[in-house]
């Protein structure tokens, strides 16, 4: 899904690069301190940033084989990740994805949530995937810079989209990600297609 996105939808020259990053599959901080009064106990653990991460860029025409052998080459513990950052063939930065980890809260139902993704988006048309407690989105567009600060704010501020956690560190590490793979116990669910928005 992810190459049909930036090869077909956004169009983008198959030499294009793009990150993929393993990382460990663990507990979140919020879930290892579930509750105000546990949160404030360890708030300096709650500052750290994993990273830097093991990663490589890749060529959009090669990114599903390399997909692959990275998955087959992990720890048991760990998963591949992509970034929200695109590179031309020398390496030069040409712009984000419009990705997002979503972890909703009080909604009813999958069109109430596609209608907060519109709301906030400004009607930026993708995909809803299904990355099994939760949800990842898949903007159909390049972000720049300022225009992905402003993204990351969309969701931010009505408070139920998305967890501070994952912008915090989106911020700190000037990019996004969404997992693409999956481990046990954690992450157990490969990411698949839910919806087109």
């Amino acid at each position: 899904m992810l190459a049909k996105l930036l090869l077909d939808d956004l169009g983008l020259p198959a030499d294009t690069r793009i990150e993929l990053i393993k990382h460990r599959n663990r507990r979140n901080w919020r879930e290892h301190h579930p509750g105000p009064r546990a949160k404030i106990r360890h708030l300096g653990a709650g500052l750290a940033h994993e990273g830097p991460f093991a990663g490589r860029l890749v060529a959009l025409s090669g990114l599903e084989p390399e997909l692959r052998l990275m998955a087959a080459g992990l720890d048991p513990l760990d998963v591949v990740s992509v970034t929200s950052r695109l590179f031309d063939p020398a390496g030069a930065f040409l712009g984000h994805l419009a990705i997002m980890n979503l972890h909703p809260e009080g909604f009813d139902d999958l069109d109430t949530l596609l209608g907060a993704i519109a709301e906030v988006t400004s009607g930026i048309p993708g995909y809803l995937v299904a990355s099994g407690r939760y949800y990842h989105f898949y903007g159909r567009v390049v972000l720049a810079d300022p225009d992905w600060l402003d993204f990351l704010v969309g969701f931010l501020m009505p408070c139920v989209l998305v967890s501070p956690r994952y912008i915090g560190h989106s911020l700190f590490r000037r990019f996004c990600t969404v997992r693409l793979t999956a481990a046990r116990p954690y992450k157990p669910t490969v990411p698949t297609l839910l919806a087109t928005c």
